[in-house]
């Protein structure tokens, strides 16, 4: 089958050298000299979907700030746990950060129970935020909103979901769909991320899927899969005639169906350290490359600091907690 390449209006993947690199010049080194090497930024899902593209936009105008090159490293599986991992037992000498989307990666920490503490970690910056949407094979014209997509269900015309993981945050709006939307879905199937999602979709290896509006995009103006749904109580306007789900009379699940771009450093960085990386994220957010996107794409872009990062982590397991049956997820 053939599969197709949704990054879009992104730079090229920057594959890095081993991480485990970053740490043999690190020993001698003076703060004086931070920083004197490559910054490794893990991304826990893989190329093409929402965090990506995101982490590629604000890559260049960041890595000017930081003063030395910044390398992308897709670390997918998992609902994003491999690559939280990843980042999280590396060398925290100031020289790798890591993506852990809220509430979406969390979600899979709570629900698959790895060997690692994420609470651990340091707070580095957000860089953007964006909403669930979901996306239908472009074969399917006649389902153009929510209404008729649960209908369709509902009639067996579709049996199969696509999401993002077992145990990740579509996990739970997969099954929200079904026991609050009435979407009676039979079959769910996980993939490793936004991109891979979009494409077992404009493929037609599962009909519907679920995206982020950022990811979404690429595949829908190729014309290869509709988006039908919002699932946020907002407007995006990545998919400004997107009716917002709420509105349509279904419940508000912005708890799970809105995710914040939140980076983080491996558990020990040093603050100073940790102080220049957020620096220079801000400035990356703010650059005028990253605003001009933003306006082009409707891409909501905006910067948090580290203690306001830590908090949103913390917030974001609370509210889990409190709403999500973790036990019906490890099922």
């Amino acid at each position: 089958m053939q599969r197709r390449d949704y990054l879009k209006g992104v730079g090229a993947a920057t594959i890095p050298a081993t991480m485990g690199l970053a740490g043999c010049l690190d020993d001698a080194e003076d703060d004086d000299d931070y920083p004197s090497q490559s910054l490794t930024w893990v991304v826990p899902f893989g190329e093409g979907g929402g965090t990506d593209t995101y982490a590629r936009q604000v890559q260049g105008p960041m890595q000017e700030a930081f003063g030395e090159s910044i390398e992308i490293d897709n670390d997918p599986g998992a609902g994003g746990l491999n690559g939280a991992q990843s980042m999280h037992g590396a060398d925290p000498n100031g020289y790798t950060i890591g993506s852990v989307n809220l509430p979406s990666v969390v979600t899979a920490w709570l629900v698959q129970e790895p060997g690692f503490d994420m609470l651990e970690v340091e707070g580095v910056g957000t860089v953007g935020r964006y909403p669930f949407m979901l996306i239908v094979n472009s074969d399917y014209d006649h389902i153009t909103d929510l209404d008729e997509l649960v209908d369709a269900y509902e009639d067996g015309e579709f049996t199969q979901f696509a999401m993002q993981g077992i145990g990740h945050s579509t996990h739970a709006i997969a099954l929200l769909l079904r026991d609050e939307y009435g979407m009676a879905w039979e079959d769910i199937v996980p993939y490793d991320g936004g991109g891979p999602t979009n494409e077992a979709v404009a493929t037609d290896e599962v009909s519907v899927g679920i995206a982020t509006a950022t990811s979404a995009l690429g595949p829908a103006e190729a014309g290869d899969v509709n988006v039908v749904a919002n699932l946020s109580s907002s407007e995006t306007p990545v998919f400004p005639d997107i009716t917002p789900a709420t509105d349509l009379g279904y419940p508000n699940i912005d708890f799970v169906s809105e995710t914040v771009l939140a980076k983080f450093a491996p558990p020990g960085t040093d603050p100073d350290r940790i102080q220049v990386i957020t620096e220079a994220m801000e400035a990356g957010v703010n650059s005028d490359s990253v605003q001009e996107w933003s306006d082009d794409t409707g891409n909501a872009v905006d910067y948090t600091g580290p203690e306001e990062t830590y908090q949103l982590m913390e917030e974001s397991i609370s509210n889990i907690q409190d709403s999500v049956d973790l036990e019906q997820l490890r099922e």
